[in-house]
C-alpha cells in the first residue's frame, strides 16, 4: 500500500515539474513574440493588448525587460 502511495506521490511530482517547465517554455515564447510584435513597425500596442489580454503596463514592462537583457552591462 505505501509503495503504492509512493510511486503516485513521484509520479505527480514528475508531471508537475514537466508542466511547470513547459509552462517557463510557453512564457519565454510569448514574451519573445510579443518584443517581436512591439517592434514590427505598424503594429499597435492596442493590437497586442487585445490579442494577448495583458495591460498595456506589463507589455512595457516585458519589452523593458527584454530591451535590458540584450544592452551590455554599464561600464563602472
Amino acid at each position: 500500500m505505501k509503495d503504492e502511495a509512493v510511486q503516485r506521490l513521484t509520479q505527480a511530482t514528475e508531471t508537475h515539474r514537466e508542466r511547470q517547465r513547459q509552462e517557463a517554455e510557453s512564457l519565454r515564447d510569448l514574451h519573445a513574440a510579443i518584443v517581436a510584435a512591439a517592434a514590427s513597425p505598424g503594429t499597435r500596442q492596442r493590437d497586442i493588448v487585445a490579442i494577448t489580454g495583458l495591460t498595456r503596463e506589463r507589455i512595457r514592462q516585458i519589452c523593458k525587460a527584454a530591451e535590458a537583457e540584450t544592452q551590455p552591462p554599464a561600464a563602472s
